[in-house]
């Protein structure tokens, strides 16, 4: 009986101690933004741009002069560097994409291992208070308090993990969206309806 009266006061003061910590409490982390790795790739991919506008114009320059038989021009050669500089700026696009992906990896590497180490507290947390309980202990209050703001860091650094995971996700379809936007080329129909409405 008298453990049971012991366990129903556990009880109560559990409830009292969850519903004064409620909700307090501020998030685990913050996920830095990346603004400098976002602000290197949005750099490339106007490069990238900018040099497929230039090989487009050089082309048709190169055939232009084809047409009108000049074997002298430099046109050509100025072609070939603009494909080397639309390669490097790719590869400059590439390289940050994975800066910025390396940089959101040691983040939540970061934050899993906080996570993983919180569950273990709070399980130890709890063995404990449970032999407390059994042994009808009054030492188990103080013990439930505890175990109640661990579980409430825990869920905190699980929804910092989350945020973490979301914004990854976010960063890397942006970038993919973008680099894919940079590197679409116009079809071979696009071709021949722009040669035929120069004509």
């Amino acid at each position: 009986m008298k453990t049971i009266n012991f366990k129903s006061v556990i009880a109560t003061g559990m409830v009292t101690i969850i519903t004064t910590v409620g909700s307090i409490g501020l998030a685990y982390g913050h996920t830095p933004g990346f603004k400098e790795n976002k602000m290197a790739i949005n750099r490339d991919v106007s490069k990238i741009k900018a040099d497929r506008e230039k090989i487009a114009e050089l082309r048709k320059q190169c055939r232009d002069e084809h047409t009108a038989n000049v074997t002298s021009s430099s046109t050509h050669a100025d072609l070939i560097k603009a494909r080397a500089e639309l390669k490097k700026d790719k590869a400059y696009a590439y390289a940050d994409k994975k800066e910025l992906m390396r940089g959101h990896r040691d983040i939540l590497n970061e934050r899993e291992k906080a996570v993983t180490a919180q569950r273990r507290h709070v399980r130890d947390l709890r063995r404990g208070l449970d032999a407390r309980l059994d042994e009808g202990r009054a030492s188990a209050l103080p013990r439930a308090e505890r175990v109640i703001l661990a579980q409430q860091e825990l869920d905190r650094r699980q929804r910092a993990l989350e945020r973490a995971r979301d914004n990854r996700n976010d960063d890397l379809q942006a970038v993919n969206d973008k680099l894919k936007d940079a590197n679409t080329q116009p079809t071979v129909t696009e071709r021949r309806s722009e040669n035929l409405a120069m004509k």
